[in-house]
């Protein structure tokens, strides 16, 4: 058990590390540390298979029950924002999970957000019961929507997009909405694509001039399209890569962040 305190001016921020957790938060100078020493005690209790490494699992299920228990049932007695976890703070932290999950609005359709809303509200009843079910609805949903977002780029970009015809594209998050449908999804990722293919050539063209090359349209076209389908086969590995286990994590990071933007869960890679 690991106890770190940064002193700042108007507050202390404490970290606690208990084999490989973490947890961040802020303690205002006149807070009750007394609470503060509650917390490390009772965590210190636990049975000591509470936590154990994840090795070759795909998620830890007691480490995670462990971190919904201390945000749930420990966070509010010691935080300054005096918040509860009540059906206002996991409607915070659902909507914190889900702008984490798909912030750009490429994946999740309309019906698939719906779907998830279902959870928000029994967010703070699975932390403080132990039963934590949006972060495995969340994969299951964005493993399959991922799976066939790559394969519908891979078509649009295998079937070529004309460099003619104009069309806009809103690129603030804030200001779309879920695609309604399939038909809508793929729009949008027709436009993201012509657009970064359009970037892509423009770049392309200002590297060709400054080096004297002469252009031709057609082919630096050709060019900035497998440049983006190369960039996206990259993206789209990556995000494969992400785990269960990641997906416990920022739904942990949404609930702490809705205390307060500057309260965060930090998982052990990430702390490193």
């Amino acid at each position: 058990l690991e106890l770190i305190v940064q002193d700042y001016p108007r507050a202390v921020t404490v970290m606690i590390q208990l084999s490989g957790i973490s947890i961040i938060y802020d303690i205002m100078k006149n807070s009750n540390l007394q609470l503060l020493l509650s917390l490390i005690v009772s965590i210190f209790l636990l049975s000591p298979s509470a936590v154990v490494a994840q090795g070759q699992s795909e998620v830890d299920e007691k480490r995670n029950k462990l971190i919904g228990y201390m945000l749930g049932k420990q966070l509010p007695s010691i935080h300054y924002s005096d918040k509860q976890v009540d059906d206002e703070l996991a409607q915070a932290a659902f909507d914190l999970y889900l702008k984490q999950l798909d912030f750009q609005k490429r994946f999740l359709l309309a019906e698939d957000a719906d779907y998830l809303s279902s959870y928000a509200t029994l967010i703070d009843d699975n932390l403080l019961r132990g039963t934590i079910a949006l972060p495995r609805a969340g994969y299951d949903i964005m493993v399959s929507l991922i799976e066939k977002a790559k394969r519908l780029v891979d078509q649009l970009l295998a079937n070529g997009l004309e460099a003619h015809g104009g069309a806009s594209l809103e690129t603030d998050p804030e200001k779309l909405k879920y695609a309604a449908d399939e038909a809508e999804l793929t729009q949008r990722w027709r436009l993201i694509l012509k657009a970064e293919i359009m970037n892509r050539y423009l770049d392309l063209e200002e590297e060709y001039q400054a080096e004297g090359k002469s252009i031709d349209q057609e082919a630096l076209w050709k060019e900035a399209s497998d440049r983006v389908s190369k960039r996206f086969n990259d993206f789209f590995n990556r995000i494969n890569q992400e785990t269960l286990q990641d997906h416990y994590d920022r739904f942990f990071n949404a609930v702490a962040r809705a205390f307060d933007p500057h309260t965060n869960y930090m998982a052990p890679d990430r702390k490193e």
